[in-house]
């Protein structure tokens, strides 16, 4: 039986009919004692160009193609690389539409969304600046309503429960405030789904 792994697609396209695919490994290390993931990239030959960056596939070893190829790609196990290349194909229309228009680019600018996301249940969402604007102004009432003896001061004549239910339905979520979490966390959260994925994969 042929060697072979299941990893990621980490870059595709740069060199003709060629990927770079990064396998994880849980080897024991014996001063730790325990497993470590043990990372290793193999440029591997892809005869039709069918893979993306981001997709998981398995690679099998062959005659050496060059140099350095000796694997090529057997089966793509989760094509998931499509969904990031429309990710970035949507962002860069949306880039080109705001240049013809005038309008002003995210990219860079002080007046950037935050890398904070908002998690209602089971989802994740991306809040708009008026979300935020919200948010924060909320926050403050909460913090100021404390230090007056009517609280319907600081919210305006109104109650809490009140701004709470016309900020839900504004922003049509089930919850305020809702749980706010770092772009970054989500993403490990993504990157140790597919690593279990691919476990799971190889068990099989």
């Amino acid at each position: 039986m042929r060697q072979n792994f299941v990893g990621v697609v980490v870059s595709h396209g740069k060199m003709a009919k060629t990927a770079k695919v990064r396998v994880t490994r849980p080897l024991w290390n014996d001063k730790v004692k325990k497993f470590v993931s043990h990372r290793k990239d193999y440029l591997v030959h892809d005869e039709a160009s069918l893979v993306r960056t981001g997709d998981v596939v398995r690679i099998e070893a062959c005659r050496p193609i060059s140099a350095r190829k000796s694997f090529a790609v057997a089966e793509v196990r989760d094509a998931r690389g499509a969904e990031l290349i429309s990710y970035f194909d949507a962002a860069r229309a949306r880039e080109a539409e705001r240049a013809v228009t005038g309008e002003a680019s995210d990219v860079g600018s002080p007046d950037a969304m935050p890398a904070e996301l908002i998690r209602v249940g089971d989802q994740t969402l991306r809040p708009s600046r008026e979300f935020w604007a919200d948010y924060r102004l909320f926050k403050q009432q909460q913090f100021l309503s404390s230090a007056y003896a009517d609280a319907t001061e600081a919210w305006g004549g109104k109650t809490e429960a009140d701004v709470v239910a016309a900020l839900k339905a504004k922003h049509g979520v089930s919850e305020w405030p809702p749980k706010i979490v770092l772009a970054t966390t989500v993403l490990r959260e993504k990157v140790a789904a597919l690593d279990a994925a691919i476990a799971r994969l190889e068990a099989e």
